[in-house]
């Protein structure tokens, strides 16, 4: 039997835009229709209320973004919100849409406060785990601070490269000593720009925050750089409650 978890987001704010700082787990649903009404809800309070200047998407957006809007909502208002990459802040066009057309626009223009998620039978998620330190990584925020996890392995693996590389991961000693396959691991240093390799050093250590290799990696290692554990929306929730409890 299908169940549906409602997970929201929360933001940060860097005085110029609002960011996802991270996200906890909400309501469990058993019902579809039950569950789409209330993320439909709280999306369209959210967005009823959004200034679209100080989102991420707009603040940091491409041009070709921002176009896409823009059109989108002239298309329903006969207004124009965005001046080349320019935004007024005192424009509220999107408020002035009906609650179909801006949760339509939320979707649209994917600016989500709210996630539905469907599992075919109790929810599981998939958690990161710091072997080194012995405790799960966090997402940091001067206000929040939770888990890193995802509803499946693929979404997991999107937020690996950039823990990674904000977890200062390096590790020392010769290719030897840190994989049993010292070959793979060479020719996996110099296929991988994100990678480094200081023989003098003996330095192994991540550059950038979008190397898209870090599993093949953490394989080849005898210590690997995380784990990922598997955990109910139960443990989910008592693990992002300590955590929060962590800030205050």
């Amino acid at each position: 039997m299908s169940k549906f978890v409602l997970r929201s987001y929360c933001f940060g704010y860097n005085d110029e835009n609002f960011y996802v700082a991270g996200w906890q787990v909400g309501k469990i649903f058993d019902n579809r229709e039950e569950a789409e009404v209330t993320y439909r809800k709280l999306q369209v309070q959210y967005l009823s209320s959004l200034d679209l200047s100080e989102h991420e998407y707009v603040f940091d957006g491409e041009k070709a973004y921002l176009e896409k809007i823009d059109k989108w909502l002239f298309e329903k208002t006969g207004k124009h919100v965005f001046d080349g990459d320019y935004v007024d802040r005192d424009s509220n066009v999107h408020t002035q849409l009906s609650e179909d057309d801006l949760f339509e626009f939320g979707e649209f223009a994917g600016m989500h406060a709210y996630k539905l998620i469907e599992f075919d039978d109790e929810p599981v998620f998939y958690t990161l785990y710091d072997p080194r330190d012995d405790d799960y990584v966090r997402f940091f925020d001067e206000d929040f601070e939770g888990p890193v996890y995802a509803n499946s392995q693929d979404e997991l693996n999107d937020l690996i490269a950039q823990q990674a590389y904000e977890m200062d991961w390096e590790a020392f000693g010769s290719l030897e000593s840190l994989s049993d396959n010292p070959v793979l691991l060479q020719q996996l240093i110099d296929s991988s720009k994100g990678l480094n390799y200081n023989e003098g050093k003996k330095r192994l250590s991540i550059r950038d925050p979008h190397i898209s290799n870090v599993a093949a990696l953490n394989e080849l290692l005898k210590e690997p750089i995380y784990e990922v554990r598997e955990m109910n929306a139960e443990e989910i929730r008592k693990l992002e409650n300590e955590m929060m409890e962590d800030i205050y």
